[in-house]
């Protein structure tokens, strides 16, 4: 728990000091598609398959250099899996169960522009709480929430377009996201959901920023 302490806090640090330095970042909202999938160890005779959920985050950009900025993006976005059981008859997969996670996001991302300032790569870490973890029967939904830790770690990677609309940007990105550490090492597998997972997901993302000079002289 002291590790992800200290990754918080130094992600508060960074961005208290981009702040200072920085009098005029950029600020805007995101909203998305986030296909999720568990990987790892599937419940007994189980698979994972992919889930869909959505993603919606604010952002503010620091602009480090003329084609590199930094972007802190706190948000939500529901994750999870769903986990489909063989049938012994027909020898396939067939869905069965949902797991839902709802989790507090708070990436903190670098931006590298593009010469033509169109296309942009983007890549950092991202910590997560989970603040809501069910189980989904089609019947019953069962919190599971002891199963998962505190906290989860991901590595973000995006590629992004950006339209001019006006003095704002809007942009669309393509995001990968891979889980670096377990979110469940539950050891019995004959009693546990989530025997030893992490966490996957593919996003596309809309966009909308603003320079906040623009928004002092909107203002004025």
């Amino acid at each position: 728990m002291k590790y992800i302490k200290h990754i918080f806090v130094g992600q508060l640090l960074v961005f208290l000091f981009f702040f200072q330095v920085n009098a005029q970042p950029e600020i805007g909202i995101l909203v998305g598609l986030s296909n999720n999938k568990l990987t790892g160890d599937p419940p007994p005779t189980g698979a994972f398959q992919y889930k869909m959920g959505f993603q919606a985050a604010v952002h503010i950009d620091f602009e480090l250099s003329d084609y590199v900025r930094l972007s802190f993006q706190p948000g939500i976005r529901s994750g999870g899996a769903k986990v489909a059981f063989k049938d012994p008859d027909l020898e396939e997969f067939k869905d069965s169960l949902k797991v839902n996670v709802a989790l507090i996001s708070i990436p903190l991302l670098v931006k590298i522009t593009s010469l033509s300032e169109k296309v942009y790569f983007t890549g950092g870490i991202a910590l997560e709480l989970p603040s809501k973890v069910q189980v989904d029967n089609g019947q019953d939904k069962l919190d599971i929430s002891d199963e998962l830790k505190k906290y989860n770690i991901t590595a973000d990677f995006g590629l992004g377009f950006k339209i001019p609309i006006k003095s704002t940007t809007g942009y669309i990105e393509l995001r990968y996201i891979q889980g670096l550490v377990n979110i469940s090492e539950n050891l019995d597998e004959d009693l546990a959901y989530l025997p030893r997972t992490k966490s996957t997901a593919i996003q596309l993302l809309f966009g909308w920023q603003v320079p906040i000079k623009k928004i002092n002289n909107y203002e004025k």
